[in-house]
């Protein structure tokens, strides 16, 4: 499942529980006309049952397709870029599989402290460069920098 289908996912989980609930008191109108109480109960608890474990089921079915836990392909493309570079390295990101594979070893595990990360496609905003400048004062970048006020960030030469 991809980032994008996600929150299409989560919609029509919100609308199968809506349903479910209107099922639920719609059952309820019906079973307060039945004088039997066992045989109201009986109705009850096994729509309550069936509504409770259908998720379940579902969950259990489509587990092991959806299991990544043995995947290692990020960790290993971010220790690709990391292991190879020289001491004191810039490491200038294009995508967010580097991006965050990148930031994740660095920071979560601690590996190459030593290097710096820059994102290319965040050069432009200038609430970016700031947190750039902050965490990495020594770094000069070569061009001229404004905010959305107009002051310069800073003039930086290679």
């Amino acid at each position: 499942m991809h980032g994008y289908a996600i929150i299409s996912f989560a919609i029509y989980s919100i609308w199968i529980g809506y349903g479910m609930i209107c099922i639920t008191k719609w059952i309820g109108l019906k079973c307060s006309k039945i004088d039997n109480l066992i045989l109201k109960r009986f109705i009850i608890s096994t729509i309550t049952l069936f509504l409770l474990l259908s998720p379940l089921i579902l969950f259990l079915k489509h587990l092991g397709s959806n299991e990544k836990s043995s995947n290692y392909l990020t960790y290993n493309y971010g220790m690709n870029m990391l292991r190879p570079a020289e001491e004191k390295a810039i490491i200038i990101t294009y995508d967010d599989n580097d991006l965050f594979s990148t930031l994740f070893l660095k920071y979560v595990n601690n590996i190459r402290p030593d290097i710096k990360i820059i994102h290319q496609n965040m050069i432009p905003s200038s609430v970016y460069m700031e947190k750039i400048k902050e965490l990495y004062p020594d770094i000069h970048l070569p061009f001229k920098m404004k905010n959305e006020k107009g002051k310069k960030i800073g003039r930086a030469h290679v």
